[in-house]
C-alpha cells in the first residue's frame, strides 16, 4: 500500500506488525531497518551506561535470536 495514502494510524499498525514478523521469522539481519542511526538504549543492570547505535543493534539482533515460539 501507499505509505502517502495511509493514515497514520495505519502506518503505525503496519510498523508494528512488519516487527512481530521479523521476530517471528528470526531475519535479525533486517532489525536495522527499523531503527534510525541515532538509536541509542540504556543497558538492562547497573550501571545503565548507554550503548551506541551499533552495541544496541547487535543486543536487539541477540534478544530476537533467543526468543522462542
Amino acid at each position: 500500500m501507499n505509505l502517502a495514502k495511509m493514515t497514520d494510524s495505519a502506518k503505525i499498525r503496519d510498523i508494528i506488525y512488519n516487527y512481530f514478523e521479523l521476530a517471528k521469522t528470526k531475519e535479525i539481519e533486517k532489525i536495522a531497518e527499523f531503527l534510525d542511526s541515532s538509536f541509542t538504549k540504556f543497558d538492562d543492570s547497573p550501571p545503565y551506561d548507554r550503548r551506541d547505535f551499533e552495541r544496541a543493534l547487535m543486543l536487539e539482533q541477540l534478544q530476537f535470536a533467543s526468543l522462542s515460539d
